[in-house]
């Protein structure tokens, strides 16, 4: 495809199940399954066709055999005009050592069971709400470089991202008896990790590494509890948001929910960090959430530069408008 072609209208690779009717006129299921490695996949994907029922991403994998070997391996997006790799309704699929650049839309997402998302790196995510023209105002879709929230069998472990104009991470973590999670790191994004609509317990975020993330290093915004160990925090925003819904007052019903460090550092401004470098306020990637909370350094009104280490948690009766604008 010519690069200079702005219509963001590129090919696309989809493997998904179908059917078709055979010469005795009986309908026929099949049932595919994606081996795909070494393969670089450069200007794909369709803008606005983010179904999953219509998935136009550079790559798609849907419905595929969960008993069979399923991996995408060693290859790489270079611009993709839609999320970049999708793996929808496909279990126990691998997605490891994947280089994926520029995509508008989420790098590597999944609401499959079982899907290993390992050693990949995911750079410069592109927001709808920034890069549409003219900007959408009310665009508040959260995507992330690696969106698995619909799942809470996604094994992540050594994933890197940086320069999301929304979240590196939006997951629901893991639980406490798991062991999914593992020396993942999120840097120069909007917000390092979204832990959303969690459906255990207790989340449990393990070994991560958050730094120079705009806004928040961690934003949950869920019903569970949060425990975050053996991790590190530098030179957010605001590096642990935690907003913890339920039980609603009128249910009557008591319930202990709670946050947890065990063995992090919160290290709030790095001596060499060149804070008249920061992201201004009048960014499309700041404005368009709605936030702008940030003390501004002092004469120099438009730059936004103080940090905080946490809100010691913030028990709510249920899920409410923070999304937009925490």
């Amino acid at each position: 495809m010519d690069p200079s072609d702005t219509s963001l209208y590129g090919g696309r690779v989809l493997v998904s199940d179908y059917s078709q009717i055979n010469d005795e006129g009986e309908r026929e299921e099949y049932v595919p399954v994606a081996q795909i490695m070494g393969v670089q996949f450069k200007n794909c994907g369709q803008r606005g066709y983010r179904d999953y029922w219509d998935p136009r991403y550079a790559l798609a994998i849907q419905n595929t055999k969960p008993t069979e070997s399923s991996y995408v391996k060693s290859c790489s997006v270079d611009v993709s005009h839609n999320h970049a790799i999708g793996i929808l309704g496909s279990h126990n699929v691998e997605v490891s050592g994947n280089v994926i650049y520029h995509s508008r839309g989420s790098g590597v997402l999944t609401n499959s069971e079982n899907t290993k998302i390992e050693g990949n790196t995911v750079i410069y995510m592109r927001s709808y709400g920034n890069w549409e023209t003219p900007v959408e105002n009310d665009n508040y879709k959260m995507d992330a470089c690696f969106e698995t929230y619909e799942t809470k069998t996604a094994s992540l472990k050594d994933n890197r991202c940086a320069g999301s104009e929304r979240a590196g991470f939006s997951t629901q973590g893991e639980e406490l008896s798991s062991n999914f999670w593992e020396n993942n790191v999120a840097h120069s994004c909007l917000w390092g990790i979204f832990v959303r609509k969690a459906k255990i317990e207790v989340t449990k975020l393990n070994n991560v590494i958050l730094w120079q993330n705009y806004d928040f290093g961690v934003v949950h915004w869920s019903g569970s509890s949060l425990v975050i160990q053996n991790s590190v925090f530098a030179d957010n925003g605001f590096s642990v948001f935690a907003m913890i819904a339920g039980p609603h007052p009128l249910s009557h019903s008591l319930t202990n929910k709670y946050v947890e460090y065990k063995n992090t550092l919160i290290y709030g401004r790095n001596a060499n960090s060149a804070c008249d470098e920061r992201m201004k306020n009048k960014n499309p990637t700041a404005t368009l959430t709605g936030i702008g909370y940030h003390s501004p350094v002092p004469g120099k009104e438009d730059i936004l530069g103080y940090t905080s280490a946490t809100l010691w948690a913030d028990f709510l009766a249920g899920r409410t408008n923070q999304y937009k604008i925490p």
